[in-house]
């Protein structure tokens, strides 16, 4: 009787271990076979062999997470690669069939397309050039080229004027923070079917800050898009994606100024609107070295 108790357990036993290990070697096989998905199910009688389906399933996670890490770091660095690749293409691809057309515009007598053509290849050359920080002089004459392009399409209904004090256009300034606001009134204040558009730029030097007051008798902001506008300015997160438009320019001044410098808006809908930009008075080899400091 003792002899067949005995088998029994050894028959039952070894048939627990042989199906456990089968276990084991189907999930060998499966993460072998690029299946890093699959992981060993555990069960409530926890004993070796759950410890070693446990480890097995932990190694399993870290290998998915390495190589998932490393493919995205890949994907990174190729994609970087391309951009950097296309970046010396396009610019070069594009002033070429620039020059192509204006020359053509002038052969036909088209004086004001190659004028506007030769804007436009200056204003691209001056976005694209590798620098952080130039001078506000050099953003002052982007605004002007940026401008001088729309006002052939508003010839009869825009006049823009553009004052700044000449003790500010050495300092610096984080390039192409300005044109945003340029266009946001071009796609959003002007009004339609109006002979009398007008747009202000004014920038001023004011107890060491740089204050930019843009202004225009235009849409204006409802009441609501204004509280919003304003609200999403005051609660910037730094750490978030923010688009284009006033809220990158908010996150982009906090960033390198931090506070209270940043963009004011006042506004009434279809009367006017007041966007004020204050940055201290820095220099270009200032504002790099705030980039270059630890802090």
């Amino acid at each position: 009787m003792m002899a067949i108790i005995c088998a029994a357990l050894y028959f039952v036993g070894g048939h627990f271990i042989t199906r456990r290990v089968k276990e084991l070697g189907l999930a060998m096989k499966k993460v072998s076979s690029n299946n890093l998905s699959y992981r060993i199910p555990i069960v409530k009688n926890y004993d070796e062999f759950g410890e070693i389906a446990v480890k097995f399933n932990e190694m399993c996670d870290d290998l998915q997470k390495t190589i998932e890490r490393e493919y995205i770091s890949e994907i990174k660095k190729k994609t970087a690669e391309i951009g950097s690749l296309q970046a010396g293409i396009n610019p070069h691809f594009l002033y070429n069939t620039l020059e192509v057309i204006r020359v053509r515009a002038i052969d036909e007598g088209n004086d004001d397309v190659a004028r506007m053509i030769v804007n436009l290849a200056n204003l691209y050359r001056s976005v694209v050039r590798d620098c952080t920080f130039i001078p506000i002089r050099n953003e002052i004459n982007i605004c002007e080229m940026y401008m001088d392009i729309f006002s052939y399409c508003y010839e009869k209904s825009l006049e823009y004027e553009i004052h700044t004090d000449p003790r500010i256009l050495e300092f610096g300034i984080p390039k192409n923070l300005l044109q945003p606001i340029i266009e946001n009134y071009y796609v959003h204040g002007m009004k339609d079917g109006s002979t009398a558009n007008h747009f202000e730029i004014r920038g001023s030097l004011k107890d060491g800050d740089i204050i930019f007051a843009f202004e225009d008798n235009g849409k204006g902001f409802s009441a609501e898009d204004r509280d919003k506008t304003c609200q999403n300015i005051r609660e910037v997160n730094l750490e978030a994606e923010s688009g284009y438009g006033l809220v990158n320019i908010q996150k982009r001044i906090r960033l390198i100024y931090g506070e209270p410098y940043g963009i004011d808006i006042d506004s009434e809908e279809n009367v006017k609107t007041r966007i004020t930009v204050t940055i201290r008075a820095m220099t270009c080899e200032e504002l790099n070295a705030t980039l270059a400091s630890p802090g």
